[in-house]
């Protein structure tokens, strides 16, 4: 049985209070946090989302084969579990051999057939690159089905070091996993926030990071704590594909591809459309002199992108080519997140 427990931050002013509290961060991360997820959350969910399995149904690889969603009600609160079959794509794979195509393709422009033909070839590769998952949910709801929100006061738990004990739905157990849940959270948010401050009082920017830096200190008692901060430097793969194919159901809307777009409304009127705080309004623009272009502007909550595209309207060249290899390599610069992120590492003291 172990008691955890919440521990809060201190200010990090002195060198007394920054060991303090890179002990409360160890201890929340390493301890509480494994500790509740080990022996509570994780046991629990998995008897309802294997029990809902067993029910959709399993192939060899272990997918389910329908949507599954059950519900119990537990006292005061009620449980609701859904498994379903779904699709992960490597978004990264697809837009890769998207641009092989293109460069291997030299041509100037496109037209409305070769816009389809791309748009049917894209979306070949994304089923090509695709995987069969289990998309899984568990929500907490009040008995009328309403959002359960987490309690803020739970401060400690006790936990029995035993996977089996809670594993049943049953009303204490789903209290259990409830208050398990609620004080993960606020942990969380001490684990979050400590990151953050010791990210601010070492002056490490929040993204754009030049080069990783490590910074590491000795504690009182001989242990040391080290602090790798790198840049992420990942990609949002699906927002880009969207950005070039994403397709619409009745209406052409902010998250509309480009290709989709030049399909559907080139050489046409333009076109505006306001969904909530985005905005779409697509133009062809024809002047006397110079190319005439395709002008693809979005707005959301008063942050505005627009993407152009060079058109030759005797020829019905929707999109140039080269403007679309422009526009892609444009999208996976914007998708890019640089954010930096925070390796910590504890190493205990030698023996004495």
């Amino acid at each position: 049985m172990r008691t955890i427990q919440l521990e809060l931050l201190v200010p990090f002013g002195t060198i007394e209070n920054r060991e303090r509290n890179a002990r409360t961060y160890d201890y929340t991360r390493r301890g509480a946090l494994r500790t509740l997820d080990d022996f509570i959350i994780a046991p629990f969910q998995e008897t309802l989302f294997d029990a809902l399995s067993k029910e959709a149904q399993v192939d060899a690889k272990g997918i389910v084969q329908k949507i599954c969603e059950k519900s119990w009600i537990l006292g005061d609160k009620r449980l609701v579990a859904k498994v379903a079959p779904s699709k992960r794509t490597e978004y990264e794979a697809v837009l890769s051999d998207f641009a092989g195509a293109l460069n291997g393709d030299r041509i100037r422009g496109m037209n409305y057939e070769k816009v389809n033909s791309y748009l049917d070839h894209i979306n070949a590769l994304a089923s090509h690159h695709s995987n069969l998952c289990n998309q899984r949910r568990l929500e907490l709801q009040t008995l009328d089905g309403k959002k359960l929100e987490l309690d803020p006061s739970i401060t400690e738990l006790v936990v029995y070091l035993d996977s089996q004990r809670v594993k049943y739905p049953s009303e204490l157990n789903g209290e259990t996993f409830y208050k398990a849940k609620s004080l993960a959270a606020r942990l969380e948010g001490i684990r979050k926030n400590f990151e953050e401050e010791t990210q601010a009082q070492e002056g490490i920017p929040a993204k754009d990071l030049p080069e990783q830096r490590e910074i590491d200190y000795e504690l009182s008692d001989g242990s040391a704590v080290r602090f790798l901060f790198y840049k992420r430097g990942t990609t949002e793969y699906a927002k880009v594909f969207d950005g070039l194919a994403g397709p619409f159901d009745k209406k052409i809307s902010s998250g509309t591809g480009d290709l989709v777009i030049a399909q559907a409304l080139g050489f046409k009127a333009p076109y505006s459309a306001t969904f909530g705080k985005s905005n779409i309004k697509v133009r062809t623009d024809i002047p006397k002199e110079g190319p005439a272009t395709l002008v693809i502007t979005r707005s959301y909550d008063g942050e505005i992108h627009e993407r152009i595209y060079r058109i030759v309207e005797e020829e019905k060249i929707l999109v140039s080519t080269e403007d679309v290899q422009a526009n892609l390599t444009a999208l996976l610069e914007r998708y890019k997140d640089n954010s930096t992120q925070i390796k910590v590492d504890f190493y205990c003291a030698p023996p004495c």
